[in-house]
């Protein structure tokens, strides 16, 4: 038997701005809130020769939020548990899983502890283990142990590594940056008034009717070039069928019968 493939997740690369009504890049979105919010605290980038780099890391890294990359499902080795984190390294050892374990484990805890604050769902681990803690010293932590690892394996002069040096060394800052640019630009739900959301409904479905009317009109016309070569009964009353649903969505639309 084959190997059953995979089915991907669709990853979302753009979204659509009611205000433009026009569809931009949703890592874009991440990387231009994050310079406001650097702005309005007055941390704006320049102080540290990797902050460019920071920004694009961290905008990448919200814009995964959005993805199948944050799929906690996917990923035991997400812990609040140092010991699990451990446990889950010494049972796959190698650079390589030392890197990604630590580094995930960090960028959980950086998002968890900037985007999602106090948002804890009823039951979460958090509530009932780490209901005090603050978990920034741990997640500076694991960027320095993500860095050290992948150091050794590409060398120190990555940009990466030095990346994750600097979030090790500012994740305090870092972690007040991404609730700022959170708490001011992030409330899709609250910027969405019922006005925007009336507009925004039908302009979907004004869209979703425009794309089942071409596909419509596409059968029709595959099914009247079909009745030329073979006049049969069945494919008259499916042309007929067609003509009547695409006069539902164009009145305006006309075809002569007596043709068939």
């Amino acid at each position: 038997m084959g190997k059953k493939k995979k089915k991907k997740s669709k990853i979302i690369t753009s979204y659509y701005d009611i205000e433009s009504a026009e569809r931009e890049e949703s890592l874009f979105f991440f990387l231009e809130h994050l310079l406001k919010a650097r702005i309005d605290l007055h941390m704006e980038t320049g102080e540290n020769v990797y902050e460019e780099e920071v920004n694009m890391y961290l905008a990448d890294l919200l814009h995964s939020v959005l993805s199948s990359r944050f799929d906690m499902a996917s990923k035991p080795y997400l812990s609040p548990f140092d010991i699990d984190v451990r446990n889950y390294i010494n049972a796959h050892p190698g650079l390589r899983n030392e890197y990604v374990v630590y580094k995930e484990n960090a960028d959980f805890g950086l998002v968890y502890d900037s985007v999602f604050l106090g948002f804890n769902h009823e039951g979460s681990y958090h509530d009932r283990v780490m209901p005090e803690e603050d978990i920034r010293p741990r997640v500076a932590q694991y960027y320095l142990l993500a860095a050290s690892a992948l150091g050794h394996l590409r060398g120190m002069h990555e940009t990466l590594v030095q990346v994750l040096y600097t979030l090790a060394q500012q994740v305090k800052e870092i972690a007040v940056i991404i609730r700022k640019a959170a708490g001011d630009y992030f409330d899709f739900i609250e910027r969405l008034t019922t006005g925007s959301f009336y507009h925004l409904q039908k302009n979907i479905l004004s869209a979703l009717e425009k794309n089942s009317y071409r596909e419509k009109v596409d059968t029709f016309l595959r099914l009247f070039k079909e009745y030329k070569s073979q006049a049969t009964q069945e494919i008259k009353q499916q042309i007929l069928d067609i003509v009547i649903e695409i006069k539902k969505i164009n009145p305006g639309f006309e075809f002569n019968e007596a043709m068939l």
